[in-house]
C-alpha cells in the first residue's frame, strides 16, 4: 500500500493536497500565465522550465511579503 506523504504550501508551509504547489490563496496570487506555465511544464516533465517558473512564483510571493518558505 502506498501512502502519500504530507505536502506543504511552498509559500506559507500550511498542509496542502498531493499534486499541488501552493495553497489556494497563494496559488491565485500568481498571474494566470505563470500558473498555466507551472502546470504545463510540470506535466510535460520540462524540469528546467518548471524550476524557472517556480522560482518566479517564489519571487512574486517574496515581493508581496507573504513568503514563509525555506530560506533562500
Amino acid at each position: 500500500m502506498m501512502i502519500d506523504s504530507p505536502r506543504e504550501c511552498r509559500c506559507c508551509r500550511i498542509p496542502i493536497g498531493p499534486g499541488k504547489l501552493a495553497c489556494r490563496q497563494h496559488w491565485f496570487m500568481l498571474p494566470i500565465e505563470l500558473r498555466r506555465a507551472i502546470t504545463h511544464t510540470y506535466l510535460a516533465h520540462k524540469m528546467r522550465a518548471y524550476v524557472e517558473n517556480v522560482t518566479e512564483a517564489e519571487r512574486i510571493w517574496k515581493e508581496q511579503g507573504v513568503w514563509r518558505g525555506a530560506a533562500p
